[in-house]
């Protein structure tokens, strides 16, 4: 036995037990027995260390993925706001992309393309028209847009006001009264409306729609996008634990007298 590992132990034993050899040798053991749990116990939190850590990856990677793929899903969508009967009764199909939003200027900025169908084709090609075609919208910038007959379409991009207040961010939100109505040489024609959303820090949906005669009103409401509403909280809870962290910090020098 070596009585340096365990001097205290050994020379207790040995003046309460007559210096009986036997006796050191059970006191030595049932001291160094104790540190047996001990190094298991480590182990083991050596062992849940090395499981937690890639779990703890995968699961992080896990909620990425579903989030990319629910956000590109949620993306890639194409609303309808209103249709005509049949394309041969020479309706015009307008389509409508949300290029982007600009929230401090509170406008939505669109690229408008005008595809007729039927009757108002040229000899079957949607982009050109048989007849003149008027397009008037609820830009307040942009008088009505003119298509020439027999001439190509092309897309046009407008302005249109929106009505919230961006100080509320990332929880402000934006709606606007989308209008637009065709005249195909004089007389209202059918409207087809369809609305793409392509700005990646806002989505557009409509909430209502009314259509008449040659023209179709709908209401959109424009919020900030999941991937923008999670990058604004994270920088809200970063920004309150930098400013936490320094009173903190301010407290224990001032409480230290450093």
């Amino acid at each position: 036995i070596d009585r340096r590992r365990v001097p205290g132990a050994v020379a207790a034993t040995a003046h309460t037990n007559g210096g009986d050899p036997w006796c050191r040798v059970a006191a030595t053991s049932s001291v160094t027995g104790m540190s047996e749990p001990a190094s298991t116990s480590e182990s083991r939190r050596r062992w849940w260390g090395y499981i937690a850590m890639p779990l703890g990856v995968a699961v992080a990677i896990t909620i990425g993925a579903l989030g990319f793929f629910g956000e590109f899903s949620s993306r890639n969508v194409e609303y309808t706001i209103a249709g005509s009967t049949s394309p041969s009764d020479g309706a015009v199909t307008v389509q409508v992309t949300v290029q982007r939003i600009e929230a401090a200027a509170r406008e939505m900025v669109l690229q408008v393309l005008v595809i007729p169908t039927g009757s108002l084709t040229d000899n079957g090609d949607p982009l050109q028209p048989s007849k003149d075609l008027v397009l008037d919208t609820s830009s307040l910038i942009t008088a009505p847009l003119t298509f020439k007959a027999h001439d190509r379409i092309t897309a046009r991009e407008l302005r249109v006001p929106l009505d919230g207040v961006v100080s509320f961010y990332p929880f402000d939100t934006y709606h606007t009264d989308l209008y637009v109505g065709l005249d195909a040489a004089g007389v209202p024609a059918p409207v087809q409306l369809t609305v793409t959303d392509h700005d990646p820090g806002f989505v557009s949906q409509p909430v209502s729609q009314q259509a008449g005669d040659g023209y179709v009103t709908a209401e959109l409401q424009v919020q900030r996008s999941r991937s923008t509403f999670i990058l604004g909280w994270f920088q809200v809870i970063v920004m309150w634990s930098l400013g936490l962290s320094v009173v903190a910090g301010a407290l224990h020098i001032v409480r230290r007298r450093l």
